[in-house]
Protein backbone atom coordinates (compact mmCIF):
# COMPACT_ATOMS: atom_id res chain seq x y z
CA UNK A 1 0.00 0.00 0.00
CA UNK A 2 1.48 3.30 -1.10
CA UNK A 3 2.00 5.97 1.54
CA UNK A 4 0.54 9.35 0.71
CA UNK A 5 3.52 11.67 0.48
CA UNK A 6 1.36 14.64 1.43
CA UNK A 7 0.42 13.01 4.77
CA UNK A 8 4.06 12.23 5.43
CA UNK A 9 4.97 15.84 4.71
CA UNK A 10 2.20 17.08 7.02
CA UNK A 11 3.32 14.72 9.81
CA UNK A 12 6.94 15.74 9.50
CA UNK A 13 5.97 19.39 9.42
CA UNK A 14 3.83 18.96 12.55
CA UNK A 15 6.63 17.16 14.36
CA UNK A 16 9.06 19.90 13.36
CA UNK A 17 6.66 22.57 14.62
CA UNK A 18 6.20 20.72 17.93
CA UNK A 19 9.95 20.35 18.28
CA UNK A 20 10.39 24.04 17.51
CA UNK A 21 7.80 24.99 20.15
CA UNK A 22 9.43 22.73 22.74
CA UNK A 23 12.85 24.13 21.88
CA UNK A 24 11.53 27.67 22.09
CA UNK A 25 9.86 27.02 25.43
CA UNK A 26 13.02 25.47 26.81
CA UNK A 27 15.04 28.40 25.54
CA UNK A 28 12.62 30.87 27.12
CA UNK A 29 12.64 28.85 30.35
CA UNK A 30 16.44 28.79 30.36
CA UNK A 31 16.68 32.55 29.82
CA UNK A 32 13.98 33.32 32.37
CA UNK A 33 15.39 31.06 35.07
CA UNK A 34 18.91 32.41 34.58
CA UNK A 35 17.84 35.99 35.08
CA UNK A 36 19.39 37.64 38.09
CA UNK A 37 17.26 38.81 40.95
CA UNK A 38 16.40 42.50 41.34
CA UNK A 39 18.66 44.86 43.26
CA UNK A 40 16.43 44.94 46.33
CA UNK A 41 17.19 41.24 46.87
CA UNK A 42 20.31 42.51 48.62
CA UNK A 43 20.37 41.22 52.23
CA UNK A 44 16.94 39.58 51.77
CA UNK A 45 16.47 36.44 53.86
CA UNK A 46 13.90 33.89 52.75
CA UNK A 47 12.54 31.73 55.57
CA UNK A 48 11.16 28.33 54.57
CA UNK A 49 9.13 26.72 57.33
CA UNK A 50 8.04 23.13 57.75
CA UNK A 51 5.11 22.42 55.42
CA UNK A 52 5.91 25.21 52.94
CA UNK A 53 5.55 24.28 49.26
CA UNK A 54 7.47 25.72 46.32
CA UNK A 55 4.44 27.66 45.08
CA UNK A 56 3.93 29.11 48.57
CA UNK A 57 7.55 30.27 48.57
CA UNK A 58 7.19 31.74 45.07
CA UNK A 59 4.02 33.56 46.12
CA UNK A 60 5.88 35.03 49.09
CA UNK A 61 8.67 36.21 46.81
CA UNK A 62 6.06 37.71 44.49
CA UNK A 63 4.52 39.62 47.40
CA UNK A 64 7.99 41.02 48.16
CA UNK A 65 8.44 41.97 44.47
CA UNK A 66 11.22 39.47 43.84
CA UNK A 67 9.21 37.34 41.38
CA UNK A 68 6.97 38.82 38.65
CA UNK A 69 4.71 35.83 38.04
CA UNK A 70 4.82 32.76 40.34
CA UNK A 71 2.68 30.68 37.97
CA UNK A 72 4.85 31.43 34.98
CA UNK A 73 8.03 30.78 36.93
CA UNK A 74 6.66 27.45 38.11
CA UNK A 75 5.89 26.59 34.46
CA UNK A 76 9.49 27.37 33.44
CA UNK A 77 10.68 25.18 36.32
CA UNK A 78 8.61 22.25 35.04
CA UNK A 79 9.75 22.72 31.46
CA UNK A 80 13.38 22.88 32.56
CA UNK A 81 12.82 19.81 34.77
CA UNK A 82 14.34 21.49 37.79
CA UNK A 83 13.88 20.13 41.33
CA UNK A 84 10.80 21.30 43.21
CA UNK A 85 11.76 19.80 46.56
CA UNK A 86 12.64 22.44 49.15
CA UNK A 87 14.36 22.25 52.53
CA UNK A 88 13.38 24.27 55.57
CA UNK A 89 15.70 27.00 56.82
CA UNK A 90 16.83 30.55 56.13
CA UNK A 91 18.25 31.43 52.72
CA UNK A 92 20.10 34.61 51.81
CA UNK A 93 19.23 36.17 48.45
CA UNK A 94 21.30 38.66 46.49
CA UNK A 95 21.21 40.52 43.13
CA UNK A 96 23.97 38.22 41.86
CA UNK A 97 21.78 35.14 42.35
CA UNK A 98 19.69 33.61 39.56
CA UNK A 99 16.41 31.74 40.10
CA UNK A 100 18.25 28.52 39.21
CA UNK A 101 20.71 29.29 42.02
CA UNK A 102 17.83 29.80 44.44
CA UNK A 103 16.12 26.54 43.42
CA UNK A 104 19.40 24.67 43.78
CA UNK A 105 19.97 26.12 47.26
CA UNK A 106 16.42 25.27 48.32
CA UNK A 107 16.76 21.71 47.02
CA UNK A 108 20.03 20.90 48.81
CA UNK A 109 19.38 23.05 51.89
CA UNK A 110 22.23 25.51 51.37
CA UNK A 111 21.06 27.87 54.06
CA UNK A 112 22.21 31.24 55.29
CA UNK A 113 25.16 30.90 57.63
CA UNK A 114 25.28 32.95 60.82
CA UNK A 115 28.17 33.38 63.19
CA UNK A 116 29.03 34.41 66.71
CA UNK A 117 32.44 35.68 67.76
CA UNK A 118 34.04 35.43 71.17
CA UNK A 119 37.35 37.27 71.38
CA UNK A 120 40.21 35.90 73.40
CA UNK A 121 40.46 37.60 76.78
CA UNK A 122 36.69 37.85 77.23
CA UNK A 123 34.88 35.88 79.90
CA UNK A 124 32.39 33.03 79.81
CA UNK A 125 29.80 35.55 81.01
CA UNK A 126 30.43 37.62 77.86
CA UNK A 127 30.21 34.54 75.62
CA UNK A 128 26.99 33.27 77.16
CA UNK A 129 25.38 36.71 77.01
CA UNK A 130 26.21 36.93 73.29
CA UNK A 131 24.65 33.49 72.72
CA UNK A 132 21.50 34.48 74.60
CA UNK A 133 21.20 37.72 72.61
CA UNK A 134 21.63 36.14 69.14
CA UNK A 135 18.26 36.08 67.34
CA UNK A 136 19.09 32.97 65.28
CA UNK A 137 20.12 30.76 68.21
CA UNK A 138 17.42 28.65 69.85
CA UNK A 139 17.47 29.16 73.62
CA UNK A 140 17.15 25.84 75.45
CA UNK A 141 19.15 26.63 78.59
CA UNK A 142 16.94 29.37 80.02
CA UNK A 143 17.24 29.52 83.82
CA UNK A 144 19.81 26.72 83.81
CA UNK A 145 22.78 27.32 86.12
CA UNK A 146 26.36 27.25 84.87
CA UNK A 147 26.92 24.23 87.11
CA UNK A 148 24.10 22.40 85.34
CA UNK A 149 25.52 23.40 81.95
CA UNK A 150 28.96 22.06 82.84
CA UNK A 151 27.38 18.85 84.12
CA UNK A 152 25.50 18.49 80.86
CA UNK A 153 28.83 18.83 79.05
CA UNK A 154 30.23 16.05 81.27
CA UNK A 155 33.07 18.41 82.18
CA UNK A 156 35.60 17.38 84.80
CA UNK A 157 35.79 21.04 85.82
CA UNK A 158 32.56 22.66 86.94
CA UNK A 159 33.65 26.30 86.76
CA UNK A 160 32.93 27.49 83.18
CA UNK A 161 35.64 30.13 82.94
CA UNK A 162 38.30 29.31 80.38
CA UNK A 163 36.61 26.08 79.29
CA UNK A 164 35.39 27.41 75.93
CA UNK A 165 37.68 28.19 73.00
CA UNK A 166 37.79 31.80 71.87
CA UNK A 167 36.92 31.81 68.15
CA UNK A 168 34.21 32.52 65.56
CA UNK A 169 31.49 29.85 65.37
CA UNK A 170 29.27 29.46 62.30
CA UNK A 171 25.84 27.85 62.34
CA UNK A 172 22.45 27.66 60.64
CA UNK A 173 19.39 29.41 62.02
CA UNK A 174 17.84 27.42 64.82
CA UNK A 175 21.08 26.01 66.19
CA UNK A 176 20.72 25.58 69.94
CA UNK A 177 22.67 27.41 72.60
CA UNK A 178 23.87 24.04 73.88
CA UNK A 179 25.18 23.11 70.43
CA UNK A 180 27.29 26.28 70.27
CA UNK A 181 28.63 25.75 73.80
CA UNK A 182 29.39 22.10 73.08
CA UNK A 183 31.35 23.05 69.97
CA UNK A 184 33.38 25.67 71.83
CA UNK A 185 33.97 23.35 74.79
CA UNK A 186 35.10 20.47 72.57
CA UNK A 187 37.40 22.77 70.60
CA UNK A 188 39.08 24.01 73.79
CA UNK A 189 39.53 20.48 75.08
CA UNK A 190 41.04 19.27 71.79
CA UNK A 191 43.45 22.20 71.39
CA UNK A 192 44.55 21.98 75.01
CA UNK A 193 45.23 18.25 74.62
CA UNK A 194 47.25 18.81 71.42
CA UNK A 195 49.39 21.54 72.95
CA UNK A 196 49.85 19.63 76.20
CA UNK A 197 51.33 16.72 74.25
CA UNK A 198 53.90 19.08 72.69
CA UNK A 199 54.84 20.88 75.94
CA UNK A 200 58.38 21.65 77.01
CA UNK A 201 59.80 19.53 79.84
CA UNK A 202 60.08 20.64 83.48
CA UNK A 203 57.14 23.01 83.53
CA UNK A 204 55.52 23.74 86.92
CA UNK A 205 52.09 22.29 86.11
CA UNK A 206 50.48 19.24 87.61
CA UNK A 207 48.04 18.97 84.72
CA UNK A 208 46.79 20.69 81.57
CA UNK A 209 44.15 22.62 83.53
CA UNK A 210 46.84 24.47 85.47
CA UNK A 211 48.46 25.40 82.15
CA UNK A 212 45.09 26.71 81.00
CA UNK A 213 44.84 28.85 84.14
CA UNK A 214 48.21 30.49 83.47
CA UNK A 215 47.33 30.85 79.77
CA UNK A 216 44.32 32.96 80.75
CA UNK A 217 46.53 35.21 82.91
CA UNK A 218 49.04 35.59 80.06
CA UNK A 219 46.19 36.38 77.68
CA UNK A 220 45.00 39.23 79.88
CA UNK A 221 48.51 40.61 80.35
CA UNK A 222 49.75 40.38 76.75
CA UNK A 223 48.68 42.92 74.15
CA UNK A 224 51.15 41.66 71.54
CA UNK A 225 51.33 38.13 70.14
CA UNK A 226 55.12 38.32 70.19
CA UNK A 227 55.22 38.91 73.95
CA UNK A 228 53.00 36.02 75.06
CA UNK A 229 55.85 33.43 75.33
CA UNK A 230 58.08 35.95 77.15
CA UNK A 231 55.36 36.92 79.65
CA UNK A 232 54.69 33.22 80.19
CA UNK A 233 58.41 32.73 80.85
CA UNK A 234 58.36 35.50 83.48
CA UNK A 235 55.42 33.95 85.33
CA UNK A 236 57.00 30.49 85.21
CA UNK A 237 60.21 31.92 86.68
CA UNK A 238 58.21 33.49 89.51
CA UNK A 239 56.37 30.23 90.22
CA UNK A 240 59.63 28.26 90.24
CA UNK A 241 61.18 30.74 92.71
CA UNK A 242 58.17 30.70 95.02
CA UNK A 243 57.26 34.31 94.20
CA UNK A 244 53.69 35.55 93.94
CA UNK A 245 52.47 36.17 90.39
CA UNK A 246 51.23 39.68 91.30
CA UNK A 247 49.11 39.86 88.14
CA UNK A 248 46.60 42.72 88.12
CA UNK A 249 44.07 40.89 85.89
CA UNK A 250 43.62 38.23 88.58
CA UNK A 251 42.85 40.93 91.12
CA UNK A 252 40.29 42.46 88.76
CA UNK A 253 38.64 39.09 88.15
CA UNK A 254 38.42 38.44 91.86
CA UNK A 255 36.82 41.85 92.43
CA UNK A 256 33.95 40.97 90.09
CA UNK A 257 31.35 43.71 89.83
CA UNK A 258 33.24 45.81 92.37
CA UNK A 259 35.82 46.69 89.74
CA UNK A 260 35.18 50.22 88.44
CA UNK A 261 38.18 50.60 86.15
CA UNK A 262 40.75 51.29 88.88
CA UNK A 263 42.79 49.08 91.20
CA UNK A 264 43.56 50.69 94.54
CA UNK A 265 46.10 49.68 97.15
CA UNK A 266 43.37 48.26 99.33
CA UNK A 267 42.27 46.05 96.40
CA UNK A 268 45.77 44.58 96.19
CA UNK A 269 45.59 43.72 99.91
CA UNK A 270 42.01 42.40 99.83
CA UNK A 271 42.11 38.59 100.09
CA UNK A 272 40.21 36.76 97.36
CA UNK A 273 40.92 33.34 95.83
CA UNK A 274 42.13 35.20 92.72
CA UNK A 275 44.29 37.93 94.28
CA UNK A 276 47.79 36.84 93.27
CA UNK A 277 49.24 39.69 95.33
CA UNK A 278 48.02 37.74 98.36
CA UNK A 279 48.05 34.08 97.34
CA UNK A 280 51.00 32.03 96.14
CA UNK A 281 50.82 30.04 92.92
CA UNK A 282 47.94 30.03 90.47
CA UNK A 283 44.37 31.21 91.01
CA UNK A 284 41.83 28.38 91.31
CA UNK A 285 40.41 28.70 87.78
CA UNK A 286 41.15 30.50 84.53
CA UNK A 287 40.12 34.15 84.42
CA UNK A 288 39.28 34.45 80.70
CA UNK A 289 38.72 32.54 77.48
CA UNK A 290 41.79 31.92 75.34
CA UNK A 291 42.86 30.52 72.02
CA UNK A 292 45.80 28.39 70.93
CA UNK A 293 48.33 31.25 71.09
CA UNK A 294 48.11 31.72 74.86
CA UNK A 295 48.00 27.96 75.50
CA UNK A 296 51.10 27.40 73.38
CA UNK A 297 52.88 30.31 75.08
CA UNK A 298 52.63 28.73 78.54
CA UNK A 299 53.50 25.25 77.27
CA UNK A 300 56.37 26.41 75.07
CA UNK A 301 57.49 29.53 76.95
CA UNK A 302 60.48 31.66 76.12
CA UNK A 303 63.49 30.88 78.29
CA UNK A 304 64.40 34.10 80.10
CA UNK A 305 65.96 35.46 83.28
CA UNK A 306 63.30 38.15 83.63
CA UNK A 307 61.15 38.22 86.75
CA UNK A 308 59.23 41.47 86.23
CA UNK A 309 57.47 43.41 83.50
CA UNK A 310 55.52 46.64 83.25
CA UNK A 311 53.75 48.34 80.36
CA UNK A 312 55.66 51.00 78.43
CA UNK A 313 52.52 53.17 78.26
CA UNK A 314 53.55 54.44 74.82
CA UNK A 315 50.56 53.06 72.95
CA UNK A 316 52.49 50.13 71.51
CA UNK A 317 51.13 47.54 73.93
CA UNK A 318 54.67 46.37 74.70
CA UNK A 319 56.38 46.00 78.08
CA UNK A 320 59.66 46.62 79.84
CA UNK A 321 61.12 43.35 81.16
CA UNK A 322 63.56 43.26 84.06
CA UNK A 323 65.71 40.66 85.84
CA UNK A 324 65.93 42.54 89.14
CA UNK A 325 63.58 44.49 91.35
CA UNK A 326 65.81 47.56 91.08
CA UNK A 327 65.54 47.62 87.29
CA UNK A 328 61.82 46.95 87.52
CA UNK A 329 61.28 49.89 89.88
CA UNK A 330 63.07 52.19 87.41
CA UNK A 331 60.80 50.87 84.64
CA UNK A 332 57.76 51.51 86.82
CA UNK A 333 58.93 55.10 87.34
CA UNK A 334 59.18 55.55 83.55
CA UNK A 335 55.69 54.10 83.21
CA UNK A 336 54.29 56.48 85.81
CA UNK A 337 55.97 59.50 84.21
CA UNK A 338 54.43 58.59 80.86
CA UNK A 339 51.02 58.19 82.48
CA UNK A 340 51.30 61.65 84.00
Amino acid sequence: MAVNKRYVWYALTLLAMIAAVILTLRLVAHVSLHQRMPEHAEKYTLTVKKGDTLIAVLNRLHADQLVHSPERLRLWIRIANLPTVIQTGNYNLSPSMTYVDLLHNLAIGRQAVYSIRINNGRTFRDFYAAIQAHPQIAQTLVNMTTLAIMNQLNSEYLHPEGMFYADTYSFYAGATDMAILTHAYTRLRDVLHQEWQARHPNLPYENAYQALILASVVEKEAALDSERPLIAGVFINRINRGMRLQADPTVIYGMGDRYDGNIRRRDLRQPTPYNTYVIFGLPPTPIALVDRRAIRAVLQPEVTDHLFFVAKADGSGSHYFSETLEKHERAVERYQRRRR
